[in-house]
């Protein structure tokens, strides 16, 4: 009986666990995005879960308030509209599937906008737009290209375990506050030329599979690339650092170029692995450690600068060319 009772209360919990994967598989709601829409034109708030957007999320064409701007020719190449878009809709829309295309150009999102854990099918345009309050695409996936050119995210802008599966462009964009792109991952090339960060940025573990460029970006905080690992080529050219830059653990697979960067505070490049070329010409730094660092090929150093430099104990593997000099001061 005890035995009879036991194998009732085993198939039980499997009916349970079936039933309750039958209620996950369910296939989620359908919303067409002019529901959407007619929510954004009227100021209601936006928010769902777990549905289904059919159809493109295009907020230019709506009846909503508009500020012309005079646009110069570099504004005009870049396709940026002649008026800006005021949405006070706070818009959620989490854990859902948008098939269509989103163009959200020269929009001011006056209150929060979450999309954390959505999927876009579609490419994804939100140039010239300003999150005026919290931004969220954790867990986001994009399966198209994504364009955040000259986008300013005034409060926290997120992007923790993103998957970029094509190109991303956030070149000229602007970060006020804290950005996250912790475990974010780029499949296509990355672009934050000229991006400028005013609070502190993460990227840590962030994993980079196509060439990436922050060629003359600027990190007004802390910059932590902890543990990050980069695949193919990447460029911090003329790139300032005004706070601590956390390269500790980095791998650089391909060439590394940090030409002419600067580093106006601690630059702890320690454990980090240079795989191929590694370039430090005209770089200046306050403060550096490579310690265990390890160079497979060669790295270039002329005229470098080192104002103050850590003792340090590199691992190099290839030749150095020209140390960087504080009186001729040599990084082994």
């Amino acid at each position: 009986m005890a035995r009879l009772r036991g194998r009732i209360l085993v198939l039980s919990l499997i009916t349970l666990l079936f039933l309750g994967l039958a209620a996950q598989a369910e296939p989620s709601r359908v919303v067409p995005a002019e529901e959407i829409l007619k929510k954004i034109e009227l100021g209601q708030p936006v928010e769902y879960d777990n549905v289904t957007i059919v159809g493109d999320l295009k907020i230019n064409e709506l009846k909503l308030p508009k500020v012309p701007v005079k646009r110069g020719i570099q504004s005009e190449d870049h396709w940026l509209p002649r008026n800006e878009t005021f949405v006070s809709s706070s818009i959620i829309i989490t854990n859902s599937n948008i098939l269509g295309e989103v163009d959200f150009r020269s929009a001011h999102f006056l209150e929060k906008a979450i999309f954390s854990g959505s999927v876009f099918e579609c490419p994804v345009v939100i140039r010239g737009s300003k999150f005026h309050d919290v931004a969220k695409f954790d867990h986001t996936i994009f399966n198209d290209t994504v364009d955040f050119y000259e986008t300013h995210f005034n409060k926290y802008g997120s992007f923790g375990q993103a998957q970029f599966r094509h190109d991303a462009c956030f070149e000229e964009a602007k970060f006020n506050q804290k950005s996250n792109f912790i475990e974010a991952n780029f499949n296509g090339t990355s672009t934050f030329y000229q991006a400028l960060f005013n609070g502190s940025s993460d990227f840590w573990f962030a994993q980079f599979n196509r060439t990436s460029d922050f060629n003359y970006a600027n990190f007004n905080e802390t910059a932590v690339f902890y543990g990050s690992n980069f695949n193919e080529t990447v460029d911090f050219i003329m790139a300032r650092f005004n706070q601590w830059a956390h390269f500790k653990n980095v791998q650089f697979n391909q060439t590394a170029d940090f030409s002419s960067s600067q580093f106006n505070w601690t630059a702890d490049l320690d454990d980090a692995q240079f795989k191929q070329e590694a370039r430090f010409e005209d770089a200046k730094f306050l403060d550096v450690s490579f310690n265990n660092s390890q160079f497979s090929k060669d790295v270039f150093f002329d005229n470098a600068q080192v104002k103050r430099r850590r003792r340090t104990r590199a691992a190099s593997c290839g030749a150095s060319k020209a140390p960087p000099h504080e009186g001729g001061t040599r990084l082994s």
